[in-house]
């Protein structure tokens, strides 16, 4: 494949790159995201084959979005062993995340007992969404398995950080 075509394609597309990874914000490094996503697009116009029935930005999306994907289930770390504030919670979710930015915390870690309290609160639903997400399925593939719609997975989401929240404030003013 001719290295022009490659540098134009890229220029002309790199904008998808840029749409798709806002989309993840607060997830990650926005630049760490525009790199991962730029490998997606790259791969994505090395393998595009104009033969099969498919617009081609169609494709390029696809291929940026599976790309990130594989990232966020390859390289993050999805441990529960140690909870401190970047340790991820739920999926992506980290400690710092579920607790406000204005909250001066001094503390690094909460034991497993703590963790433990926080999981037990939880719905066996909840916890099905929690390990499928720690095991990285998307919430598409959730939704599917559980015959609801991938918002009321991201719903559903939302309300388990809200309790991660209030277990873990109340953990805290404990101490």
């Amino acid at each position: 494949m001719d290295k022009m075509y490659i540098e134009n394609e890229y220029i002309e597309n790199k904008n998808l790159v840029h749409h798709i990874v806002k989309k993840y914000k607060g997830l990650e490094e926005y630049d760490d995201l525009c790199s991962v996503g730029t490998i997606g697009l790259l791969n994505a116009i090395k393998t595009f084959d104009a033969k099969k029935k498919i617009k081609k930005s169609t494709y390029y999306c696809v291929c940026i979005r599976n790309e990130i994907s594989e990232y966020f289930r390859t390289y993050k770390n999805k441990q529960l062993e140690t909870v401190s504030l970047s340790t991820e919670i739920v999926g992506d979710i980290t400690l710092k995340d579920v607790l406000k930015d204005d909250i001066n915390i001094e503390i690094q870690t909460l034991s497993k007992v703590n963790l433990r309290k926080v999981l037990d609160s939880l719905t066996e639903r909840e916890k099905r969404i929690i390990e499928d997400r720690i095991a990285g399925k998307t919430q598409v593939e959730i939704a599917a398995e559980l015959s609801i719609t991938k918002q009321r997975v991201f719903a559903i989401l939302q309300k388990i950080k809200v309790k991660m929240k209030n277990l873990f404030l109340e953990e805290i003013e404990n101490k």
